[in-house]
């Protein structure tokens, strides 16, 4: 909750981010923060129906964090769009290792 209570700081003082976040970026954060809380929550409460319910539980969200979420594919495509490499003219007739002299 320490790390909500930072991601909220964070964007509501735009001095503390680069330029204005995109507001689906912060939903994006706000849900996958929230996540584990309230999953470890219901994992907890399981424990007075079924010990081993609970257990599964925990593991189950523990491997959740492995899997990737909207929030790592906007910033797999921004990463993407940063670092693209220049593509040459669509109208170019010189191949690999030949030049125009």
């Amino acid at each position: 909750l320490v790390l909500f209570v930072h991601w909220r700081y964070a964007v509501t003082n735009t001095k503390l981010v680069h330029g204005k976040l995109d507001s689906a970026l912060v939903r994006m954060g706000t849900r996958t923060i929230l996540r584990g809380p309230v999953l470890y929550l219901i994992a907890t409460a399981s424990a007075f129906i079924s010990t081993q319910l609970s257990s599964v539980l925990f593991v189950l969200v523990s491997l959740s964090y492995i899997v990737p979420t909207s929030i790592d594919s906007y910033w797999s495509h921004l990463r993407g769009l940063r670092h693209k490499e220049p593509q040459p003219p669509a109208d170019s007739h010189t191949t690999a290792g030949q030049s125009h002299s």
